[in-house]
C-alpha cells in the first residue's frame, strides 16, 4: 500500500512538472518571455524582431552537464540603456562553475538566481529570460537523459537553442 502511494505521488509530481514545463515552452513560443539580451534585426520584407544573444553554452552528457563561458558583447539593448558586460557581472554570470561536471541539482542552483532576476524584471524593465546554446552530447542510449535535462530542467530556467551543426567549443 505504502509503495503504491509513493509511486502515485511520484507520478503526480512528474506529471505536474511536465505540465509546467509545457506551459512555459508554449508561453515562450508566444513571445511572453522575451530575451534579456538581444539585438534588434530587420525582418525580410520589413518589420523588426529581437534576436537573442546567448548568455552561455551548456553541454548535456550522459551523467552530467558542463557550462561553457561566452564573453558578453559590447553595448546593450537598442531600445533602452544597458551594458551587457556590466550586466554579466551584476547577474553573477562571471561566477558560474564553468568547465566543471555538474549534476542536475548543481545546474539548477547555478542558474536559479539569473532566472529569477530576469523573471522579476531586474535585468530589463520587464520580465525576460536568458537564452543559452545547448549541445546534446549524450550517447545513443541516453536520449531520455537528454530530454529530461533539456525539457524538464534547462527550459524551466532559460530559453534554449539546440546546436546541431557545430562541435562543442569549450
Amino acid at each position: 500500500m505504502e509503495a503504491e502511494a509513493k509511486a502515485q505521488a511520484e507520478q503526480e509530481k512528474r506529471a505536474k512538472a511536465e505540465a509546467e514545463a509545457k506551459a512555459q515552452r508554449e508561453a515562450r513560443e508566444r513571445g511572453v518571455n522575451p530575451p534579456c539580451w538581444y539585438t534588434v534585426e530587420t525582418k525580410p520584407g520589413g518589420g523588426r524582431r529581437e534576436k537573442a544573444i546567448y548568455l552561455l553554452d551548456i553541454a548535456v552528457h550522459d551523467r552530467h552537464m558542463v557550462l561553457g563561458r561566452r564573453e558578453p558583447p559590447r553595448g546593450g539593448p537598442d531600445d533602452e540603456e544597458g551594458d551587457y558586460r556590466r550586466e554579466f557581472r551584476e547577474i553573477g554570470a562571471h561566477r558560474l562553475p564553468y568547465g566543471k561536471r555538474l549534476g542536475n541539482t548543481e545546474v539548477r542552483e547555478a542558474l536559479d538566481g539569473i532566472a529569477k532576476l530576469g523573471k522579476e524584471a531586474k535585468i530589463r524593465s520587464y520580465s525576460c529570460i536568458s537564452y543559452v546554446r545547448v549541445w546534446d552530447l549524450t550517447g545513443r542510449t541516453a536520449k531520455h537523459r537528454w530530454q529530461d535535462a533539456h525539457e524538464r530542467l534547462l527550459q524551466q530556467y532559460l530559453g534554449t537553442y539546440v546546436v546541431q551543426d557545430a562541435p562543442w567549443p569549450h
